[in-house]
C-alpha cells in the first residue's frame, strides 16, 4: 500500500507538470524553433526553464507509467493470485481436518457401543451365575445373546479402529505434508517475486535524482547568462516606436453626422486609474499584512484533551452532569435519529467533511446536531474517544487488562478502578452499547457484541508505546477485553 500511495503521489507530480506545459502562458514564452529570442533576455531565459520543465515532466510521466505498468500491476495481480492459492490450500486443509475429526468421532462412538456391550455382557454373566443353581435357561441365553454382541462389537470396534490408523498416517504423513509443502513454495516465490519487483521499483527511482540535479544545473546556467545589457538593447529597441511624438491635436469642424471623436486624453486616464488602484492595493495589502499580523487557532476546548480538563470547563455552564456533554449529546442524537436500529451503526464512517464541521461546531459551543446524519453523530463520538489526551482505560494499566481479557469477572474489576470521570463516560457507552445488542435491535443494527468491541477497543484502550511485534495479538486481546464488557452490562 506504501509503495502505491508514492505511485499515486509521483502520478499526480507528473501530471500536474503538464498541466503547466500545457498552459497558455508556458505556450506563449517556449521557443520551439530557435533563435527567435535573443539569448540573455528574460524571455529566453523563461522558455529555457518551461523547456526544462517539460523534460522533467516527461521524465516523470514515463516513471509513473513504467512503474504502473512493471510495477503495480503486476504486484496487484500477484496479490490476488496468492490470495486464492491461499485460500485454496486453507479450504483443503479445513476439509482434511474435519475428515480427522469425523474418523475419531466415528471411532469413539463405536468404542462406545464396545464399551456398553461389555458392561451388559458382565452384568449377564453375574446374573446367570446367581441363578446356575436354579437351572434357569433364560439367563443362560441372555448372557449368548450378550456375548454374540460382544464379539460384533469388538470386531467394528478393530476395524474402526484400522481404518482410523490409516487414515491418520495418510493425514500426517501425506496429505498435510503436500499442502505444506505446497504453502511453503507459494511463500517462497512470493517473496522472490517482491525481491524482484522492489528491485526494479528501486532500479526506476535511481535515476530521478541525477536528472533532476542536472535539471537543477541547467536551469541555474540559463539564469547565470541572463545579461541585463542585452536585456536593456532589446527594450530600448522596441520602445523606440513609442519615442516618435504623437500628431498635433487640429480642430475638426462640428459636423452632425460625423462621429464624436474620443479624447485624446483618454488611454493616459484609464492607465493612470489602473496604475492608481494597483498603488491603493498595494498599500491596502502591505498594511494588512504588517499591521494584522496572523491570529493563532484557539486551542481546542472539548477535543485532544483529558476527561478531567473538560470537565472542569464545563462544571460552570452544567454543574450537575457527571459525564462530559458532548459525549451526552452525541448519544442523545444517535437514539433520536433510530440509530439503534440503523444497520452499520458505529462501522460506516462519515463524511470527511461533515466530521470537520461537526467538530467544529462543537468546539464552538453549538450542539445542534439537526443537519448531520446518525453515522456522523457516532464517527465524531468515536473521534473524541480516540483523540483524548489520556484514553478511558489509562496506560497504566493496558497490559494489566490484556492479561485478564479472558476473565469477565477480572474485567469488571479493571473498569471499577477506573477514575471517577473516566468510569463514568464508560458506564455512558456501556449503556448504549447494550441497547444496541439488544435483540430487538440486533436484528437490524446488525452490530454484535464482537463487531462493537473491534470498533472502539482502539478507541479505549491504547498502549503506552507502540509495540508493532505485537500489534496483531494484543489488538485481539483488546477487543476480548472490551467484549467481556459489552456482554456484561448486556446481561444487568
Amino acid at each position: 500500500d506504501r509503495r502505491q500511495r508514492q505511485m499515486c503521489i509521483s502520478d499526480r507530480y507528473s501530471k500536474n507538470l503538464l498541466k503547466l506545459r500545457q498552459t497558455a502562458l508556458c505556450s506563449k514564452f517556449v521557443n520551439t524553433e530557435g533563435g527567435k529570442k535573443p539569448k540573455g533576455t528574460v524571455a529566453w531565459a523563461f522558455a529555457c526553464l518551461i523547456e526544462e520543465c517539460n523534460r522533467i515532466s516527461e521524465v516523470h510521466n514515463f516513471l509513473a507509467t513504467s512503474i504502473n505498468n512493471s510495477i503495480v500491476n503486476p504486484l496487484e495481480c500477484q496479490i490476488l493470485e496468492y490470495k486464492s492459492k491461499k485460500k485454496d490450500i486453507s479450504s483443503s486443509m479445513q476439509l482434511l481436518f474435519k475428515d480427522m475429526q469425523d474418523a475419531y468421532a466415528l471411532l469413539s462412538k463405536v468404542q462406545n457401543q464396545y464399551l456398553d456391550a461389555c458392561g451388559e455382557l458382565e452384568a449377564a454373566t453375574a446374573s446367570h451365575e446367581k441363578s446356575a443353581s436354579k437351572g434357569d435357561s433364560h439367563e443362560a441365553a441372555k448372557k449368548q445373546q450378550c456375548q454374540a454382541k460382544v464379539d460384533k462389537c469388538e470386531a467394528e470396534y478393530t476395524s474402526i479402529i484400522e481404518l482410523t490408523n490409516n487414515r491418520q498416517d495418510a493425514h500426517h504423513y501425506t496429505q498435510m505434508p503436500r499442502l505444506l509443502s505446497e504453502f511453503q513454495g507459494m511463500e517462497e516465490k512470493r517473496s522472490d517475486d517482491l525481491k524482484y519487483l522492489f528491485g526494479r521499483y528501486t532500479y526506476f527511482c535511481s535515476n530521478v535524482p541525477t536528472i533532476e540535479k542536472t535539471s537543477n544545473d541547467m536551469s541555474n546556467r540559463f539564469i547565470e547568462l541572463m545579461d541585463s545589457e542585452t536585456e536593456l538593447a532589446i527594450t530600448a529597441e522596441a520602445n523606440k516606436a513609442s519615442k516618435t511624438p504623437p500628431p498635433h491635436i487640429v480642430h475638426e469642424p462640428y459636423s452632425k453626422d460625423k462621429a464624436r471623436p474620443k479624447s485624446p486624453g483618454r488611454g493616459f486616464d484609464i492607465i493612470k486609474s489602473k496604475i492608481l488602484s494597483a498603488s491603493d492595493l498595494m498599500v491596502r495589502t502591505n498594511k494588512k499584512v504588517n499591521d494584522e499580523p496572523i491570529e493563532k487557532l484557539p486551542e481546542s476546548r472539548v477535543f485532544k484533551r483529558t476527561i478531567e480538563d473538560v470537565m472542569t470547563d464545563q462544571q460552570a455552564t452544567r454543574p450537575n452532569l457527571q459525564v462530559p456533554y458532548v459525549v451526552v449529546s452525541l448519544i442523545e442524537d444517535i437514539i433520536a435519529k433510530e440509530g439503534l436500529q440503523t444497520e452499520g451503526l458505529f462501522r460506516i464512517p462519515a463524511m470527511a467533511d461533515d466530521m470537520r464541521r461537526t467538530k467544529a461546531r462543537i468546539e464552538e459551543g453549538n450542539y445542534d446536531f439537526t443537519d448531520i446524519s446518525v453515522h456522523t453523530s457516532a464517527s465524531v463520538l468515536k473521534l473524541w474517544l480516540r483523540e483524548l489526551k489520556t484514553p478511558i482505560f489509562p496506560e497504566t494499566v493496558y497490559d494489566e487488562c490484556l492479561k485478564v481479557c479472558y476473565n469477565q469477572l477480572q474485567c469488571i474489576q479493571m473498569k471499577e478502578r477506573l477514575p471517577t470521570y473516566h468510569r463514568a463516560v464508560l458506564e455512558k457507552l456501556l449503556d448504549l452499547f447494550s441497547q444496541i445488542v439488544a435483540p430487538a435491535n440486533l436484528e437490524k443494527n446488525k452490530m454484535t457484541p464482537e463487531n462493537l468491541s473491534v470498533i472502539f477497543s482502539p478507541c479505549l484502550l491504547r498502549p503506552a508505546q507502540d509495540d508493532f511485534s505485537n500489534m496483531i495479538h494484543n489488538s485481539k486481546l483488546e477487543s476480548i477485553f472490551v467484549c467481556k464488557l459489552i456482554e456484561s452490562s448486556s446481561c444487568k
